[in-house]
């Protein structure tokens, strides 16, 4: 190799590294924290997931959907009260505004997971993958823990789908 294409070489891999830094500060820009699952019942075939979402950037991103290999499917919802009754609403996709970050809780936001492939006691750990609407994916892990007391009465059997998410 010449001096000259060398030289060619390193200037081809100082200009690609500004893209680079500039693709990790998108999707990287997404942080979860506080992921957890409840604890079900053996032969549960719901369970809810809860997690806090960070926009750390500077672009609006909307969640779109997640998975996890300890799930057979996983959905977006929101509780919402009718009558006395919790109804789960089914979202299309959350959108977390840029510095801003979005709580899914008991009794609001959260995910719904079907078909668990095995029991999840507590204290273990799933992996979840979050997808966002611009095609990225964001990996966590979610620890499963004991209900704290009893929780509101919920109709899983009145799930809707909503178009626009949050």
């Amino acid at each position: 190799m010449t001096p000259s294409s060398i030289r060619n070489l390193l200037a081809a891999a100082c200009l690609s590294l500004p893209s680079t830094a500039a693709l990790a500060t998108g999707p990287a820009a997404i942080r979860v924290e506080n992921a957890w699952v409840r604890e079900a019942p053996p032969g549960a075939e719901m369970l809810a997931g809860y997690m806090t979402v960070y926009n750390d950037g500077a672009a609006p991103v909307a969640l779109t959907g997640a998975s996890s290999p300890a799930l057979g499917r996983i959905e977006l919802h929101r509780t919402v009260m009718s009558n006395g009754v919790a109804s789960m609403v089914a979202q299309d996709r959350v959108e977390v505004p840029p510095g801003t970050s979005v709580g899914f809780e008991p009794g609001g936001l959260h995910l719904m997971l079907f078909n668990p492939t095995r029991p999840l006691p507590a204290g273990e750990h799933i992996n979840l993958s979050l997808q966002l609407d611009n095609g990225t994916q964001v990996a966590t892990q979610a620890e499963v823990r004991r209900s704290a007391g009893a929780g509101m009465e919920m109709d899983h059997g009145h799930m809707e789908r909503q178009p626009m998410g949050q």
